[in-house]
């Protein structure tokens, strides 16, 4: 036998009210918001930045395939 919606439900909201993480609190809300907005706007000048070298890099084609960047950095931890 399943457990109802409204029942889950009601497991969900009572576990939100021990909740005292903020970040999670956070989390949540962004979840269940209408409307989150655009994560663009959540980013850093910097980190917007850093986006924007790494999409200016591929347009110049400079990129790398996923085994061999691997292989290369791979070697570097040692």
């Amino acid at each position: 036998m399943s457990v109802s919606l409204e029942t889950r439900k009601f497991n969900i909201i009572e576990q939100l009210v021990g909740i005292q993480d903020e970040a999670v609190i956070f989390q949540i809300e962004n979840l269940v918001q209408d409307n989150p907005g655009d994560w663009w706007d959540d980013l850093t000048e910097a980190q917007q930045a850093s986006i924007h070298r790494g999409v200016q890099q591929l347009d110049e084609g400079k990129s790398m395939d996923y085994q061999e960047f691997i292989s290369k950095y791979k070697t570097k931890e040692g």
